[in-house]
């Protein structure tokens, strides 16, 4: 598993009863190839993911992240090590 806190929910409060938008990927072999699944929702204040619908504030910047993520995560496993990635029917789509 991987994930990104890509957008604070409220800034002003203390660090540790933050909130963020994000991703997280769960990355599954499968034969001889890797999938990614996708989900994107809220990191809350105990640590947990919740799937969530993005506010529209947030979507462009979670978005980027995912996709600056993904590109490098194709580049190590496919040109690198040679090893098929492909995303999972159940992966979040992002725009």
């Amino acid at each position: 598993m991987f994930d990104c806190l890509s957008v604070c929910v409220n800034d002003k409060k203390s660090p540790e009863q933050r909130e963020f938008w994000g991703w997280w990927l769960e990355l599954e072999k499968n034969g001889e190839a890797f999938e990614a699944r996708y989900r994107s929702g809220l990191y809350d204040v105990t640590g947990e993911w919740q799937d969530k619908a993005l506010p529209k504030k947030a979507i462009q910047d979670v978005t980027r992240t995912q996709e600056v993520f993904h590109q490098k995560l194709l580049e190590t496993l496919e040109k690198e090590f040679e090893i098929p990635l492909a995303i999972h029917k159940e992966s979040v789509e992002f725009v």
